[in-house]
């Protein structure tokens, strides 16, 4: 069980909160084609439950404060999410981390069913919480989101995704947001979060 405390937020994470709260849809499930190693999804539901994973430069990952992501250990991870009824996304939201110098890093493409959406990697701060939007229309019972690593064998950390129903009046575009339009609101907002308990998890920092 995971346990969070709210010590602060600002106007700006306000604003954030708003934004990522607008015309939500949940997913009712989901399920992995690989299963997240050392920083498991404990609960079936870690993707989507709203509680993002404070990031902090300085901070190691394997210390408690890890709790809310999943880690995956190499590979390419690919979630497809269950909606239990036929909906229309028309915005993704990707939380992750960037912090190479413990081999987790961004990945260099980014699936969501059939659009592809490329990333620089490098254009996001570096040891650092990243958030990633995607734009379209994707309509079904289920939606299949795939991370193509930037290198073979790296770490790649999720802890939150999220899917809204845009307004019919603004025309979706694939674009990336960016970073210094987002990152500075994602940073506020995660400022106020700490966590208060977690399992043991292993350091994804090599030697």
């Amino acid at each position: 069980m995971k346990l969070i405390r709210l010590l602060a937020l600002s106007p700006a994470g306000v604003c954030l909160a708003i934004q990522l709260a607008a015309s939500p849809i949940t997913p009712t499930s989901y399920s992995y084609n690989q299963a997240p190693w050392g920083y498991w999804d404990d609960t079936g539901s870690q993707l989507t439950d709203g509680l993002y994973n404070a990031l902090i430069p300085g901070v190691n990952l394997a210390t408690p404060d890890a709790y809310n992501w999943v880690g995956f250990a190499g590979g390419t991870p690919s979630v497809t999410f269950n909606f239990g009824a036929s909906v229309t996304i028309n915005s993704l939201a990707l939380s992750m981390a960037n912090w190479t110098p413990a081999a987790v890093y961004l990945p260099n493409l980014v699936v969501i069913n059939s659009s592809n959406f490329a990333v620089n990697p490098g254009s996001y701060p570096n040891m650092d919480h990243v958030l990633l939007s995607f734009n379209g229309s994707w309509t079904g019972n289920s939606l299949t989101l795939t991370l193509t690593p930037a290198y073979t064998g790296v770490w790649t950390f999720v802890d939150e995704v999220t899917f809204t129903k845009a307004d019919p009046t603004t025309k979706p575009a694939n674009t990336v947001p960016d970073a210094s339009a987002t990152l500075p609101l994602m940073a506020a907002a995660l400022s106020g979060l700490f966590v208060a308990r977690k399992k043991s998890r292993p350091d994804p920092i090599t030697s």
